[in-house]
């Protein structure tokens, strides 16, 4: 078998609401499993399943994830 399967949480310990706007990945060997716009509530987690080549990875796959924080007024 090729493919490996993973999963790692995203915690939001901020005040407010957690935009995931873009996943960037280091090759095409690795995939994201993530919404666009993906949001978690402040407090909450996501557990997010990531698919490896394992044929076609490489020893040091990069994530990278841009995300935005929406403060509450209080």
């Amino acid at each position: 078998q090729n493919d490996s399967l993973r999963s790692f949480k995203i915690y939001n310990k901020g005040n407010g609401q957690l935009i995931i706007y873009k996943c960037i990945t280091s090759c095409s060997c690795s995939t994201l499993n993530l919404n666009k716009n993906q949001s978690i509530e402040a407090g909450d987690s996501l557990t997010v399943q990531i698919k490896i080549d394992k044929k076609n990875s490489e020893t040091n796959d990069l994530f990278t994830l841009l995300y935005k924080q929406i403060q509450k007024n209080n």
